[in-house]
């Protein structure tokens, strides 16, 4: 979250889903910065699961 002087921000949540439903209302930067976090999650995971890098196996 990231707050200016002054400001005033309404953080709306679902407990359940936290980080893919939180909703800030008066703060872009809050807003932007909370997309960019889930941008990054997914990210990281999608490149663990199509990662070309062998792993051990516990079924052999």
């Amino acid at each position: 979250m990231f707050l200016k002087g002054g400001e005033s921000v309404n953080l709306t949540v679902d407990t359940e889903f936290f980080d893919e439903t939180i909703i800030y209302e008066g703060s872009s930067e809050s807003s932007y910065l909370a997309k960019k976090y889930l941008l990054s999650e997914e990210a990281n995971i999608n490149s663990q699961l199509f990662s070309t890098e062998k792993r051990n196996s516990l079924l052999t």
